[in-house]
């Protein structure tokens, strides 16, 4: 668990070099509430440095409507929620990218394809099925 402003860089590089994964949520639960919560956020480079560094691939998975099975600031819990998800069809490794810079560069293409095919799925299913798209 990365604690904001006490996790530092090296505890996460330990932490993570036991399981030799990593596990972010870059849109994370603080957009849920955004009007433009359906477009992605901008990247932070902070964990994608760790991953950079680690050497480990990069995938890329987006799921969409999982604000509506708990949300934990309002005290609600929902069932019978469909999500949407989609991933991007390959890992993208820091060994095929000379730079930190190309290697960012290159998780947030896949990021932004991924996102948005995420979002086609959820809208193609709620027009088919008559349902408000929220």
């Amino acid at each position: 668990m990365i604690n904001r402003g006490k996790t530092s860089r090296q505890q996460l590089k330990e932490r993570c070099a036991t399981l030799k994964r990593y596990m972010f949520y870059p849109e994370g639960t603080r957009r849920a509430g955004h009007a433009d919560a359906d477009e992605p956020g901008a990247l932070k480079v902070g964990g994608l440095k760790n991953i950079y560094e680690s050497g480990h691939a990069a995938h890329i998975v987006i799921s969409v409507n999982k604000e509506r099975i708990w949300n934990e600031r309002k005290g609600w819990v929902s069932c019978s929620t469909t999500l949407y998800r989609a991933r991007h069809p390959t890992p993208i490794a820091p060994s095929d990218h000379a730079t930190l810079e190309s290697f960012v560069a290159a998780v947030e293409a896949a990021w932004m394809l991924t996102w948005q095919r995420a979002y086609e799925l959820r809208d193609a299913y709620e027009r088919r099925n008559g349902r408000e798209l929220v």
